[in-house]
């Protein structure tokens, strides 16, 4: 079993958690959806409609960068892992890995800005509460 240190030493990209509220086209359909983690190369996302393996879909997002008002983000990717159903208030949710196939330069940018930001963020909050003990 690959540990988590193992896992991710492999990515290509750095990743982030994050929860970002995304429309993933699907099917000539288009579903409401949550971005979990996010980098260059793909994203983990949460979906009440179940996606199939090898999926194309199109996913549509705003990232929350707070220097300046980000443009809506469009990939196009495919569905590389599906992680077994979850129930939350009754409904059925699915959350599924997306490999992006190809990103524009400007938005391998964005993003990368977007995980560098967050990063500090992250950090600054958690040394903020280790100086409160």
């Amino acid at each position: 079993m690959m540990q988590g240190n193992d896992f991710d030493q492999k990515r290509e990209h750095p990743r982030i958690n994050t929860c970002i509220p995304a429309i993933i086209g699907a099917y000539s359909s288009s579903f409401k959806g949550m971005i979990l983690n996010l980098s260059c190369g793909g994203a983990q996302c949460v979906l009440e409609e179940f996606l199939p393996l090898k999926t194309k879909i199109l996913i549509t997002f705003k990232l929350p960068i707070s220097q300046f008002d980000c443009p809506q983000i469009r990939l196009k990717g495919i569905v590389v892992r599906i992680d077994h159903s979850t129930k939350t208030n009754a409904y059925d949710n699915y959350k599924f890995a997306v490999q992006f196939s190809e990103v524009p330069p400007n938005v391998t940018k964005l993003i990368d800005d977007y995980i560098t930001e967050k990063k500090k963020t992250d950090e600054n909050q958690i040394k903020d509460l280790m100086k409160d003990k």
